[in-house]
């Protein structure tokens, strides 16, 4: 089943690790990975989307998936996404 799930003490070193995984990613910045969420099928990760601050703005980062995903994850991801830049007050992403 797939969940959508902020990073946080409990996910981050599955994040990083399929982070890491990822070729053309040298190397995973830790401030912009915990201001990010990640998708889960079962206890897997399969995707992962964050942002860095940048003024009062947020630039999308680390967008990556390794699995085809419905629509409706999509769209619960980026909002997932949004609130945790709200929290932060920032103004766009």
């Amino acid at each position: 089943m797939l969940q959508i799930v902020n990073v946080n003490e409990g996910t981050y070193k599955d994040a990083y690790n399929f982070l890491c995984s990822v070729p053309s990613i040298t190397d995973v910045d830790v401030d912009i990975l915990n201001n990010g969420v990640i998708v889960m099928d079962d206890d897997r990760v399969i995707g992962s989307i964050s942002f860095e601050l940048y003024d009062n703005i947020g630039l999308i980062r680390y967008f990556v998936f390794k699995k085809n995903l419905p629509n409706s994850i999509l769209c619960d991801l980026l909002e997932r996404l949004e609130a945790n830049a709200r929290l932060l007050k920032l103004n766009s992403l």
